[in-house]
């Protein structure tokens, strides 16, 4: 994942290749982790994302609005 695919806003997104997922930092604080297998035979075993998956759902998560500004 590039800096040039990394949407601009108030999102966090750090790709954390030793524990083999990509992170999302809401504005408030909150971390979601998105886990992803690169072998083939152990992702459908853990039934987990290829890493390309995870980056996209990264994204579309990192393009929601901010919603906890009420």
């Amino acid at each position: 994942m590039s800096e040039e695919d990394l949407p601009a806003g108030p999102w966090d997104i750090i790709a954390r290749d030793r524990e083999a997922c990509i992170e999302v930092r809401t504005p408030s604080g909150e971390h979601i982790y998105i886990y992803y297998e690169d072998e083939p035979e152990r992702r459908a075993i853990l039934k987990r994302f290829s890493r390309r998956q995870a980056t996209q759902i990264a994204l579309a998560i990192a393009k929601l609005p901010d919603n906890q500004q009420a």
